[in-house]
């Protein structure tokens, strides 16, 4: 048997995307946008997909994680997460980095600008 590819609309996605914001902010102990989806029919991959459908799902989708990422941060910093595992977490699913691997980049870069100069490029 065949199984057709489920279409997602716009209604049902704000629909769900609302829901795991109210959720959210009803359960502060939620730190993982995978806690809002032990229940759902779909994965993480498919909810990131959602935010190209319109404004408005995207600005709820960037609630969500924006809530999930200052709970993680001031988790992390309060001490009442694992350090490294929140480390890991906003290196891993928001982009977050070691300021010596920053420096690092700009340094690099200086580097590379100066050297360009000097060949005269």
């Amino acid at each position: 048997m065949e199984t057709k590819p489920v279409k997602y609309t716009e209604e049902f996605v704000l629909n769900e995307l609302t829901e795991m914001l109210d959720n959210l902010k009803k359960n502060k102990e939620i730190i993982f946008i995978g806690e809002l989806l032990e229940d759902k029919p779909y994965s993480m991959q498919r909810i990131s997909e959602w935010k190209e459908m319109n404004d408005e799902i995207s600005e709820t989708y960037s609630r969500i994680k924006d809530i999930l990422q200052t709970r993680a941060a001031v988790g992390g910093m309060k001490k009442e997460l694992d350090a490294s595992m929140t480390k890991f977490h906003l290196s891993a699913n928001y982009g977050w980095k070691d300021k010596s691997e920053v420096d690092n980049n700009v340094n690099l870069n200086k580097t590379s600008d100066i050297l360009k100069r000097l060949n005269g490029e």
